[in-house]
């Protein structure tokens, strides 16, 4: 707290309010040096009671000047402290409760501040992710068997009836056939790692054989041989392929979104008429 003016010193103690040797007492206690007091009293002499003036009969100013102040001659009388100074004590103690709140109010934010940036962290770790050397969400789908059809054992049936007719219809799928959707968040340190591919693989063989009797021998005349084969072989995603990468993703000798699908099948028809 801001020490009493001089002013308030010299109304507050002493035997009246003129500065005399009680408050040149209280002004050192205060603060004020000998030089200090002699040159706020030399801005208006009549701040000291006549007595004290320079050659006064108590000779403060005399005493001062020769900082040889005797305090044997002082009157120890307070009449408390002057309106000013409660006023400017209230207005000091107002200040500082303000600025004690503006502190507090500051803390306050920095703590939610680094509440909030230890919330994201937490966050962000939790969402982040390391994968090495993983397979993730391929479709690695492979069809290695063998279709045969033989119709050799309804071939003389349908020749007696005069119904030539040999018709085969096949359909190999391998693979998904809906849509394929890969999503990677954000964030993430991916090293070596196969994720979201369509490996699918077919190394099937179809083999069809058609025996069809054509009514040579016992119904030359009578019928026709027909015979029609449908093959279909599909590979691979049938749907809609999607790859979707969030932001501040690492990516290291990985493989990621690609349609590795092959076929290797063999389709075989054998049409024999006797």
């Amino acid at each position: 707290m801001s020490r009493e003016s001089l002013a308030d010193i010299a109304a507050r103690y002493g035997q009246d309010s003129a500065f005399g040797h009680k408050d040149y007492q209280m002004a050192q206690k205060a603060g004020y040096s000998n030089n200090q007091i002699k040159s706020w009293l030399d801005q208006d002499i009549s701040r000291l009671h006549v007595n004290n003036r320079k050659g006064g009969i108590s000779g403060l100013y005399d005493e001062i000047s020769a900082n040889t102040v005797d305090l044997n001659k002082r009157v120890d009388i307070d009449r408390g402290e002057s309106e000013s100074t409660k006023a400017r004590r209230a207005e000091e103690a107002r200040r500082k409760a303000a600025a004690a709140s503006k502190q507090k109010a500051a803390q306050q934010a920095k703590a939610r501040q680094a509440e909030e940036a230890r919330r994201k962290a937490a966050a962000a770790s939790k969402q982040k992710s390391s994968q090495v050397n993983s397979e993730i969400g391929n479709d690695t789908s492979v069809n290695k068997a063998t279709i045969k059809i033989n119709n050799r054992s309804e071939a003389k049936d349908r020749a007696q009836g005069h119904i030539n007719n040999i018709s085969n219809n096949v359909e190999q799928n391998v693979g998904n056939k809906g849509d394929f959707t890969t999503t990677i968040g954000n964030k993430n340190t991916i090293n070596n790692s196969q994720i979201g591919n369509d490996k699918s693989e077919s190394e099937a063989k179809i083999e069809i054989d058609n025996y069809a009797l054509d009514l040579a021998k016992n119904y030359k005349n009578k019928g026709n041989t027909d015979i029609s084969n449908e093959v279909t072989q599909n590979v691979g995603n049938k749907g809609n392929f999607t790859t979707k990468i969030g932001d501040g993703n690492t990516f290291n000798g990985s493989n990621i979104g690609n349609d590795y699908s092959f076929n290797q099948g063999k389709v075989n028809f054998s049409n024999s008429f006797y």
